[in-house]
């Protein structure tokens, strides 16, 4: 991937300055960024297509995650001077480094501003057709709370607040409220979903009742990430996968289901352990 001066600052409007010190000072890592985000998030297959320019919309959105990245990664070992004119790199010992507080501000803001670029990346990746199998979209979309953004849309965090600490905080409550999600209605269903999930688009859209048991899955789970945990939010994942159980055949085969259904054992003689 080539990422030019003009494309880096359109990414990093706090990096635009009269001389170019923050884009050469980064561009030794950028190579080095966009092989961790093929390796992590991409996939091979999907790299090339990028590569080869056949989808301008990814190219895009994965080259500004790549310039967030690399700031993210670097910023604190650069020599940050903030002009009237931006952040500069300190070229001379007569200038003051920008101030600790600044810097930690400006971090925050690349960390933040990187978790909703992976959004972007994410959404853009779901309707891949090339994607959704990889080892990639599997460690990506590992639960049905995958994006930043759900912090404002189910756990009733104002939107864009938060920190990028924050966010990895919500993801590892997210896995716990997995876990009890899978424990009602099976971790094979669990997994159905979220094969859905990781490939839907406008031209593949998700069946009316599973985007339902998603959505209702997801509102539980921001209620757990938010540290009020509604009960009755999973309630409903159950009742609605009861009332609709011919789209949830993982469900309706699994010992889940058996056991909440669970039919009291007649003692008859065409039974093989009848009781004489």
């Amino acid at each position: 991937m080539n990422i030019d001066k003009d494309f880096f600052e359109a990414s990093l409007s706090f990096t635009m300055h009269p001389d170019d010190s923050i884009y050469m000072t980064l561009v030794p890592y950028l190579n080095e960024e966009y092989t961790r985000i093929q390796n992590n998030l991409l996939g091979t297959v999907v790299a090339s297509t990028i590569d080869d320019g056949n989808n301008q919309d990814l190219y895009i959105a994965v080259g500004n995650l790549t310039c967030l990245s690399a700031v993210c990664r670097h910023l604190r070992g650069m020599d940050l001077v903030l002009t009237e004119n931006g952040f500069g790199i300190v070229s001379n010992a007569n200038i003051v480094p920008a101030s600790q507080q600044r810097v930690d501000a400006l971090q925050q803001e690349c960390l933040n501003n990187f978790d909703f670029a992976t959004d972007r990346v994410l959404d853009l990746l779901i309707a891949t057709p090339d994607w959704y199998t990889t080892r990639q979209a599997r460690t990506s979309i590992a639960t049905l709370f995958e994006m930043r953004r759900f912090l404002h849309e189910y756990a009733g965090k104002p939107d864009g607040a938060g920190s990028h600490d924050a966010w990895l905080s919500a993801k590892r409550l997210a896995f716990e409220a997995d876990i009890i999600v899978r424990d009602l209605i099976s971790s094979a269903q669990m997994d159905a979903l979220l094969v859905m999930e990781r490939y839907h688009s406008d031209d593949k859209p998700i069946a009316d009742a599973p985007a339902s048991a998603i959505e209702l899955i997801r509102r539980f789970m921001g209620s757990y990430v938010s540290g009020n945990k509604n009960d009755n939010l999973l309630n409903e994942v159950y009742d609605y996968m009861e009332a609709n159980l011919d789209a949830f055949p993982e469900y309706a085969a699994s010992s889940q289901y058996k056991a909440m259904h669970y039919e009291n054992y007649q003692n008859t003689e065409e039974s093989s352990v009848y009781i004489f």
